[in-house]
């Protein structure tokens, strides 16, 4: 039985895993006596109906094992076999709830019936429903070291928190914990598959072999973390667009000579660090924008080649950030040095105003939703050279990822939209709407800098001039 700090049971449908895991907790109840661990799922109505009561009562428990049931606080006490010096039985708990039972005033922020105990073990069933932030909160209840019974103190030796789930994208955070070689965390993956199960009917694998396809075949079938079908840029891979600086930097790269000024390194395990870089002389820069609060504020910094290829090198990507705040810091990462052509924005009259007075000055986006994403694609795909004309940098974003969004399990960073950027049920004319903000102003930017003239930057300033010495 491993005994890292968090496991993971991954697996297709009909593989057991829910089983596996309600048996888990139950052996280390057996095996230190005294312990209490914690089931839950995101919904209590789930927990209750799949997990408890057609699982962990009719599969694992013997009825004769069960000391107490108390539903009206979700607990369960069980013997365990052992019994103290005075031969009073020593008793495990299994408690179970969902994180939707109202929540708590303290700082986990987790329901009460949660927040308010330590556990020895917690067992998480389809972990994917949870957030990031919710899976931390639940590691801070990981504190049970054992009960002292009969005079005698019975120890429970590791905590652990533990999940069994079906696979989701390769970019959701339970992915990037349990598979990411760079992970640091105490962190072990165990794989299952249907036909691993030698209780499930053979009438059954066939049938979901026969029945499912596409991405639901990897995923639900063969166990596999495979991103979502209907994906927008299906042209986008790590290999062909995403580059570090020390490629940018290197003279014997097609993209010419970079000049890296400093790193930062961020303390998030699946972050890159922080890279300030500066493009060759000669390439021009483009910068876009797409507004935001309570989504991301983004600003793209994008460096064009004589070669018409496009590299993102500097970002922000920022929540709860006020346009006034966004213009300081997009003139504070602006190199004077550069040769800025224009900046790219949304159709906000009053935040462009406000960048303008902050010396950002803007212009309106060319902003077909169709036609922009075409302009993507076109640039994701490899020309004659069998190069594409559109890159990512790893660590372009130049800030601490935003907490908030990490706690949300929401993209930090535009190259984190992409693999859920799908189209609208199945509709290849509406992309569905939701965290595409980077995406939006890689959009802009591309759509407004292919198809058709665009007044320069320089050329702005002097209409503007123009304008305010005849008035």
């Amino acid at each position: 039985m491993s005994t890292s700090d968090q496991v993971l049971l991954s697996g297709s449908f009909g593989a057991g895993k829910s089983r596996v895991g309600n048996e888990k907790g139950y052996l280390m109840n057996m095996m230190y006596p005294g312990n209490r661990g914690l089931i839950v799922r995101k919904h209590f109505s789930d927990v209750y109906s799949s997990t408890i009561k057609q699982t962990l009562l009719e599969e694992v428990i013997p009825d004769s094992h069960i000391h107490n049931h108390n539903k009206g606080e979700h607990v369960i006490e069980h013997y365990t076999g052992s019994y103290d010096d005075n031969g009073k039985p020593i008793l495990s708990e299994i408690h179970y709830h969902g994180l939707d039972s109202g929540k708590s005033t303290s700082d986990d922020d987790l329901p009460r019936k949660i927040g308010s105990h330590s556990y020895g073990w917690i067992f998480v069933d389809e972990g994917t429903e949870l957030s990031k932030g919710e899976w931390n909160q639940l590691q801070g209840r990981l504190r049970y070291k054992g009960t002292r019974q009969g005079g005698t103190f019975y120890t429970v030796p590791f905590q652990q928190i533990f999940t069994a789930t079906n696979p989701a994208s390769p970019q959701h955070w339970m992915y990037k914990l349990f598979f990411n070689a760079d992970n640091q965390q105490d962190a072990h993956a165990i794989r299952m598959n249907v036909k691993d199960n030698p209780y499930v009917p053979k009438s059954y694998v066939e049938r979901m072999e026969k029945n499912l396809s596409g991405m639901y075949y990897e995923r639900y079938f063969l166990g596999k973390w495979v991103g979502a079908e209907g994906i927008i840029y299906s042209e986008y891979t790590e290999d062909d667009h995403l580059i570090t600086a020390d490629y940018l930097a290197n003279p014997d790269t097609p993209l010419g000579t970079w000049d890296i000024k400093r790193t930062e390194e961020w303390d998030y395990n699946d972050e890159p660090d922080s890279v300030w870089i500066d493009p060759p002389e000669g390439w021009r820069v483009y910068r876009s924008i797409d507004f935001g609060y309570n989504n991301p504020f983004v600003c793209q910094w994008w460096a064009l080649s004589p070669d018409d290829e496009l590299v993102l090198f500097r970002e922000l990507y920022q929540s709860e950030l006020l346009v006034e705040d966004a213009g300081r810091r997009i003139k504070e990462l602006t190199n004077d040095d550069w040769h800025l052509e224009n900046t790219f924005a949304d159709h906000d009259a009053e935040g462009n105003e406000n960048l303008k007075r902050r010396g950002v000055h803007t212009a309106n986006a060319k902003k077909d939703v169709n036609a922009g994403i075409q302009s993507v694609k076109n640039r994701l795909r490899k020309d004659d050279r069998g190069r594409p004309r559109l890159y990512i940098m790893v660590g372009s974003r130049v800030h601490k990822p935003d907490n908030r969004l990490v706690l949300d399990d929401s993209p930090t960073k535009t190259v984190d939209e992409i693999p859920s950027y799908v189209w609208k049920n199945d509709d290849e004319e509406v992309p569905r709407k939701a965290d595409d903000h980077g995406l939006d102003a890689l959009r802009y930017l591309t759509y407004s800098l292919d198809n058709g003239p665009n007044i320069t930057l320089d050329e702005m300033k002097s209409l503007e001039e123009t304008v305010n010495s005849a008035w």
